[in-house]
Formats: structure tokens, C-alpha cells, sequence
């Protein structure tokens, strides 16, 4: 341990950020000693704050970090956790499929009556398919005669001009 009287310039030092690694640890070294002079028993609390400070942090970095040992369990564990979730799921599926059409009887409801005889139900399908397109065509039709009303009339208004034009040539 270095004597008292060397303890001055090393403070200066040390608060003035020019000292060593091995300079600072003689420092906390002088301070947590009981043989620590009158003239700096001012600083026994700076140096015990900084020590406490780093136990702190050292017991902080020790418990966040697992071993690299328990790391490797902790994957393994999640790596088998995670392949019995996804056995499970596909278990689930496989034992409970979800419906689809196929699975499904056919039925239709005439005057309120349940019906799943297929002929009903095929004669009725057919009967609202047709009078589905039958609506389809009549407004095809609808359609197609408001086009040729509408040339007709634009036609008839460009028929003046048609005699204009046959006059010239």
C-alpha cells in the first residue's frame, strides 16, 4: 500500500482523469482500508458509492446473461416446445377437419318446407340458374336497343349535314 503522504498527488491525478487502471485500484485499495488518514476521510463515501456501484453492476451482468450451458437448454427446450406445438396443431386438423361443400347435404326451401331430395334440389337449382340468365339476356336486349335507339337519333341528327356534303362532291 503506498503511504499517506503519496495519496495527495494520486488524488489530484485521479480527479483530473489522468490516472491508470492500476493507479485507481491502489486508490480504492487505500479507501476501503481503516488506516485511511483524517485528511481524506471526505472521500470514503465517493469510494465506497463506486465500489458498491460496481458490485451492482457485475451482479446485474451475471444474472442477465445465462451460462452458455443453460443457453444451449434454453434452445433445446424452445426447439422442442415449438415442434410439439406444431404436432399438436397438425393433430388437431387432421382429427377435425374443417367442413367444406363436399361434406355438405344439398337443400332447398319451397314454400317454406325443407327439402334435401336431390331431384328437388337439382330441378329448382336449374329453374333459378335459367331465370337468372333469362334476366341476363332480357337485359342484354334492353341494353342493345338503347344503343341502336341511340345511333338512330345521332343519324338523324348528321342527316342534313350528309346532303351538305353529297352536294359537294
Amino acid at each position: 500500500m503506498k503511504a499517506m503522504n503519496e495519496m495527495k498527488p494520486l488524488l489530484e491525478k485521479y480527479f483530473s482523469g489522468e490516472t491508470s487502471n492500476g493507479e485507481e485500484a491502489v486508490l480504492h485499495e487505500y479507501f476501503m482500508s481503516d488506516q485511511i488518514d483524517d485528511e481524506y476521510q471526505r472521500y470514503i463515501p465517493l469510494f465506497e458509492y463506486i465500489r458498491e456501484a460496481k458490485q451492482n453492476t457485475e451482479i446485474e451482468k451475471a444474472s442477465s446473461f445465462p451460462k452458455a450451458g443453460n443457453r444451449r437448454r434454453l434452445y433445446l427446450l424452445s426447439g422442442v416446445a415449438a415442434a410439439m406445438a406444431l404436432l399438436a396443431f397438425g393433430l388437431y386438423h387432421f382429427a377435425h377437419p374443417e367442413p367444406t361443400f363436399a361434406n355438405q347435404k344439398s337443400f332447398v326451401i319451397i314454400n317454406g318446407a325443407y327439402s334435401d331430395d336431390p331431384e328437388q334440389v337439382h330441378y329448382y337449382a336449374a329453374q333459378a340458374i335459367d331465370r337468372y340468365f333469362e334476366a341476363e339476356r332480357a337485359g342484354l336486349e334492353d341494353t342493345r336497343n338503347a344503343i341502336y335507339q341511340l345511333f338512330k337519333a345521332i343519324d338523324d341528327c348528321l342527316a342534313p349535314f350528309d346532303a351538305i356534303i353529297n352536294l359537294n362532291h
